[in-house]
């Protein structure tokens, strides 16, 4: 289960959630999406919180490695994927 904003990501920005791709997705693998009201970020106060600390890791590397900008997107999976592996309450190991 994961919340949503409304906002144009993930495919919703010419048609109703109801209609995106990611709704389409999400029924076909049986995934719960919560829509929160669209402009309030507040809502969703974990992801955004989450996303801001992921944005200062991938800053952080690129500045003290001195990695071009372009290489961006690789860094951001790269922190990510370290995160995702690094043992914490939810992920025991």
């Amino acid at each position: 289960m994961f919340g949503v904003d409304g906002g144009s990501e993930f495919g919703q920005a010419t048609s109703l959630f109801k209609d995106s791709k990611l709704a389409v997705y999400t029924a076909k693998q049986g995934i719960v999406v919560l829509t929160t009201t669209p402009h309030t970020p507040w809502m969703n106060g974990r992801i955004e919180r989450a996303a801001a600390i992921m944005v200062e890791k991938t800053r952080t590397t690129m500045l003290a490695y001195g990695i071009p900008y372009h290489l961006w997107p690789f860094v951001l999976d790269t922190a990510v994927l370290v995160s995702n592996l690094l043992p914490t309450r939810a992920n025991e190991g």
